[in-house]
């Protein structure tokens, strides 16, 4: 991660998920609630929110302490995405080659 120290933004408030450019990332974990623990013991805020849980995804955003925006999100078991099942994708493909 880096910060800009100059020019100065000609923007003071924080740049929202749906402003033009660069306005969030997002970060895939293994187990949303204890990362949010840890993300908020690290300076980030959620405001009062909880983690919307889709069925498939959990997820939430925040803002870092420099009010970048990132988004957690958690895929659950069983639907193609999880870290676990990407990588097994992978390895099949890499065997079919």
């Amino acid at each position: 991660m880096f910060e800009y120290s100059a020019p100065p933004s000609d923007i003071a408030r924080p740049l929202r998920p749906n402003d033009r450019g660069y306005t969030h990332f997002c970060i895939d974990v293994t187990d949303i609630e204890s990362d949010i623990l840890h993300l908020k013991a690290c300076g980030m805020t959620f405001g009062d929110r909880d983690f919307v849980d889709v069925g498939h995804v959990r997820t939430i955003y925040g803002y870092d302490p420099e009010g970048n925006v990132i988004e957690v999100q958690q895929c659950m078991p069983g639907n193609g995405f999880t870290l676990e099942e990407l990588g097994q994708g992978n390895a099949l493909r890499a065997r079919a080659e």
